[in-house]
This record gives C-alpha cells, sequence and structure tokens, in this order.
C-alpha cells in the first residue's frame, strides 16, 4: 500500500497528507505481493487502517506475528462457519470490530475471500444495529470501510453518524471529564471519540466531528494520573464503589489517541501527547504479571494476568517505543508473544480483540 498516493479527498487535506507522507517515509508498509492495489484502496480507507506489514513479511520474519497470523486463518473459517458464531450474529459476534479485522487481513493478505467476509459482517452489523448501541456494541469502523470500498452507500454513513451522535450526546466530552462520574472508564471515553473522528473522515458536516474528537482527545490526555494510571469506577458500576484502571480500556484509549494523531495532527505526536503514552507504558509495567504473560484485568485484581487481553494494550506500548520510550518496545514484545501463546481464539471476543488494532503494531515497533 503507497501511501504517499492518498488521501487527496479528506476532510483535513493538508493534514491528511502529511500523515500519509510520515507513514510513507518512515516505512511503514513493505511492498505488496498479491495484495490489492492502492487504486483499490479508497483514501480514507488507508488512512483509516493506517500503517501495516503484509502477511508475506511476517511469514518470512517468522516468530510470534507469523503465528499469529496462521491462527488467524484457521479461526476465521472456524468461526465463519459456526452457526452460533458466524455472520449473523450481528451484534455479540462483532465485538472488537470483526469486520475492521477481516478487512485489514483481506489488504494485508490479498485473498478476497476475507473481503467477502468483511463485507457480510459489516451488512450484517448494518441491518440490525440502531443508532441508540452501547459503546461496547458500536463498531463505525467496520461500518466505515464497508463504506468506503463498496460505493459509498450512504445508509451505512446514515448508520455512523446515528451511532456518533447517540454515543456524543449521552456520553458527552464534559461528562467523562467530571471527576468520580459513574461510568467513567476508558472504553466508554474512546468509543464516542472514535465514533466523532470517523463522522469527521468521512465528511459529514451535521456537527463539527472533528472539534468533538479533539475534545475526547483532550479529555483522554488530561484525566490521566501522573503515574499514568486513570481513576475509573469499576465496570459494573456497582455499589460499594470500588475505583481503579481498567487496564485493558486504558489500552483502547491508546488506540483512538494513535488514529487521532493520525487523522487530526497530521501524524506528529506532540510533546503532550508523548507524555501520555510514556506514562502509560510506564503504568504498565506494573501491571505485567510475568508468570502469566499477561497484564491484570483492573489495577485492583488480584487474580493474575489475562494474556487473552494483551493485544488492547501493545499498540499502546509499540506507540510509546516509536516516541522514544526506553523499554516500551521490549514489554510490547512480551505482551504480543504472551497474546499468541495465552489467547483463546475459539471465543468469538477473544478472537476479535486479538487482532482489533494489532497490526498497526508491527510498524511503531519497528
Amino acid at each position: 500500500m503507497h501511501l504517499e498516493t492518498l488521501v487527496t479527498s479528506a476532510p483535513n487535506a493538508t493534514k491528511a497528507v502529511c500523515t500519509a507522507l510520515i507513514l510513507a517515509l518512515s516505512g511503514c508498509s513493505s511492498e505488496p505481493t498479491g495484495v490489492p492495489e492502492t487504486a483499490e484502496l479508497d483514501s480514507l480507507a488507508s488512512l483509516l487502517i493506517g500503517p501495516y506489514i503484509t502477511t508475506a513479511t511476517t511469514a518470512e520474519h517468522g516468530g510470534a506475528p507469523a503465528q499469529n497470523d496462521d491462527l488467524f486463518e484457521q479461526w476465521a473459517e472456524w468461526h465463519w462457519n459456526n452457526p452460533w458464531l458466524g455472520p449473523t450474529a450481528a451484534l455479540d459476534n462483532n465485538f472488537y470490530d470483526r469486520a475492521l479485522n477481516h478487512y485489514v487481513y483481506w489488504i494485508r493478505s490479498g485473498n478476497p475471500k476475507y473481503k467477502q467476509w468483511a463485507d457480510r459482517y459489516s451488512a450484517s452489523y448494518q441491518a440490525n444495529v440502531t443508532p441508540d448501541v452501547p459503546p461496547r456494541n458500536s463498531f463505525v469502523e467496520g461500518l466505515a470501510l464497508y463504506y468506503l470500498l463498496n460505493d459509498r452507500p450512504e445508509t451505512y454513513r446514515t448508520t455512523i453518524v446515528g451511532i456518533a451522535t447517540h454515543l456524543t450526546d449521552l456520553f458527552t466530552p464534559a461528562l467523562m471529564a467530571t471527576p468520580g462520574y459513574r461510568w467513567a472508564e476508558g472504553r466508554i471515553l474512546a468509543r464516542p471519540g472514535l465514533a466523532a473522528l470517523v463522522a469527521y473522515l468521512l465528511g459529514d458536516t451535521s456537527r463539527d466531528w472533528g472539534a468533538l474528537a479533539d475534545e475526547y482527545a483532550q479529555v483522554a490526555l488530561t484525566t490521566q494520573n501522573t503515574d499514568g494510571s486513570y481513576t475509573w469506577q469499576i465496570q459494573d458500576g456497582g455499589d460499594p464503589r470500588v475505583d481503579g484502571d481498567s487496564n485493558f480500556m486504558h489500552g483502547l484509549v491508546g488506540n483512538f489517541l494513535t488514529k487521532w494523531v493520525r487523522i487530526r495532527q497530521g501524524g506528529n505526536f506532540s510533546p503532550q501527547v508523548t507524555a501520555w503514552f510514556h506514562r502509560s507504558a510506564d503504568y504498565f509495567a506494573t501491571q505485567w504479571v510475568p508468570a502469566d504473560s499477561g497484564f491484570r484485568y483492573w489495577s485492583v485484581s488480584t487474580d493474575g494476568g489475562k494474556p487473552d487481553l494483551n493485544q488492547l494494550i501493545i499498540l499502546t506500548l509499540a506507540v510509546a517505543h516509536h516516541t522514544g520510550h526506553s523499554s516500551a518496545g521490549s514489554l510490547a514484545d512480551d505482551s504480543y508473544a504472551g497474546a499468541v501463546n495465552g489467547a483463546y481464539y475459539e471465543g468469538f471476543k477473544q478472537f476479535n480483540q486479538q487482532y482489533y488494532d494489532s497490526h498497526n503494531y508491527h510498524y511503531y515497533r519497528q
């Protein structure tokens, strides 16, 4: 994928072109072999997907990334053919955006089967989702890629804008920045910001989506504790209240910020954003359980590490390495290997979270 030739029609063309050039000049993607040609990919789709390497390259280098690709092919087939988990299980089956993951694998491998499956997953989600979907089941990236790669059916953009409108109305930046807010937690912060970012990328003008995405990014950057953690209420919202950091949801905030930098900041990591990733890497190092090759689920957990969730954190670690953190790269490698060896690929949610944004790790880690 040659990013330097892309992105001329982005809502903010100057920043988008800068991003494309930065990524291309940094060697973010390898020469494709059998991968779809650039002309087949929408410029905005390329910006949304971000940097990757091909499956041919991972196979050449071997190790955990090659093993992870092999396991994708094995388990993608299994999930597709499972009547309980296949394309008609629109919402739960799509947890952590299965459609996005399959589009990415199609682009990385060149195998058209994965685009066909991605289209089917996305179409099933489009047919069943309602605008009032909760954050945990909001998947705007797979919908956006279907829209961009299939002649832009307006119903898909309408769905994305509806989801973005609902989430940003319900979980406003001001509310998410309120100390002690009951539902302030990483996924609930990241998903409205991501929805606003995608609505901006697709050029909707019903709101100033770019400014809204910026507001969510600033909430993420300014509510982080000095030790790199967050103070959120445990996810069930029960009483008595238990506060701490939801580690894997913290990772989703890092994923959102990485895309925000790429799409809204021209790929340039400012000192403020760099500090966020470095503090996060320092914090995650305290949550790593070497015996389990995984991170604690919750900062107050006492039941060991959960390697099946590692891939939701590795992009934050890889970006910290990319921006100069001295030890984040080795922790990213350990967590990636722990995920491959300890993930539960048979689980529909676990399979999806294993591949969500993990394709960007390779570039930021190099």
